[in-house]
């Protein structure tokens, strides 16, 4: 049988004190368990939003891949060849417009040409005109040959016709990168 004296324990005992280090060492345990459900907590919301994404973003691929959305790709497709085509093309087109200025250039006042074929790729160049007199004419003929970015000058069919007005026909080449050269 116990004593009844132990069992009221009326005298008060000292308290256990405990260590000095107890104390902040719960305290860094409790911070660093918040600290890993705090990065638990973001990690798992943050894949599950990468994770959503991924799903709207496969159903968007999917949405595209219709029929409708692949004949529309192919329409893009042949579109696309074709301006590549134009623009290899027009890389390569010379441009004929300078010539009339540098003819004007060098056509005597009172010659007038009536007709003209030019060939951009060779440089050949046949004109028909008229002029008001003979000397006219070679004052023209004179001019031309006088400039060098023309060879080969021929005069033909030089008549006179029924108003009295020379008639004639002029043939020469102008050397080709004359026409790649101009803007």
């Amino acid at each position: 049988m116990q004593n009844n004296f132990d069992t009221l324990n009326i005298i008060p005992k000292s308290k256990i004190l405990a260590p000095f280090w107890f104390k902040p060492l719960i305290w860094a345990s409790g911070i660093i368990l918040l600290v890993m459900v705090g990065l638990f907590a973001f990690y798992y919301f943050e894949a599950s939003s990468w994770e959503s994404k991924a799903k709207e973003k496969e159903s968007d691929y999917l949405f595209l891949n219709t029929p409708e959305n692949k004949a529309i790709e192919e329409r893009v497709g042949k579109v696309s060849q074709k301006l590549e085509k134009f623009s290899q093309a027009f890389s390569s087109h010379k441009i004929s417009y300078p010539f009339f200025e540098f003819l004007r250039g060098f056509c005597h006042p009172n010659v007038s040409f009536l007709d003209l074929s030019l060939d951009v790729k060779t440089g050949a160049v046949n004109l028909t005109g008229q002029t008001n007199s003979y000397k006219s004419l070679s004052e023209q003929i004179l001019i031309l040959k006088s400039v060098e970015e023309i060879s080969s000058l021929d005069v033909s069919d030089v008549a006179l016709n029924k108003e009295g007005a020379v008639t004639f026909g002029l043939s020469f080449l102008v050397n080709p990168t004359f026409f790649n050269n101009q803007k």
